[in-house]
């Protein structure tokens, strides 16, 4: 799969960009700076066997909502330690996956 990266993401952005991709099981480093309006919700809906994703951003985007609603149960979050890390991340379908580990790009 060819990266992903977006300086800035406004408009519709990534919304909807893989929703329901139901054999989508990984990603590239996903590279987004500053996401406005829609950017990445639903970006990753339904995807169910989705089980690793890798962000590079260190704040989360301004929409992430339901971005990763119904991908695996268990997977494998990789991002920089300013996102959070295992203990400290923000967890459900609008930021982390709840049951996934996190590992960090800079640990």
């Amino acid at each position: 799969m060819p990266e992903i990266y977006a300086n800035t993401v406004n408009g519709g952005g990534m919304y909807h960009m893989f929703y329901r991709c139901s054999n989508l099981t990984d990603t590239t480093p996903i590279r987004v700076t500053q996401s406005n309006s829609n950017g990445m919700i639903y970006m990753f809906y339904g995807c169910s066997k989705l089980s690793s994703i890798e962000v590079e951003f260190t704040s989360w985007p301004v929409n992430t909502n339901d971005w990763v609603n119904g991908v695996a149960s268990n997977g494998t979050f990789t991002c920089p330690t300013a996102l959070g890390t295992n203990e400290t991340i923000t967890r459900g379908t609008s930021n982390c996956p709840v049951n996934w580990t996190v590992v960090n790009l800079d640990a």
